[in-house]
């Protein structure tokens, strides 16, 4: 892989129209934990799964 710098220094945005393939759907619990905004509400929907595990 080269490195330049010119690589940076891009804005590369794709098209307004633009759709990615495939469609993911992930487990409703690691959605939720990838969207908390602090550690503190991450570990909030941590202890709720390992309720409901047990």
């Amino acid at each position: 892989m080269a490195f330049s710098d010119n690589n940076l220094d891009r804005e590369l945005m794709p098209e307004e129209e633009f759709t990615w393939p495939i469609k993911v759907n992930w487990p409703e619990e690691i959605d939720k934990k990838s969207k908390a905004s602090s550690l503190e509400e991450y570990q909030k929907i941590d202890a709720e799964y390992k309720k409901i595990k047990e």
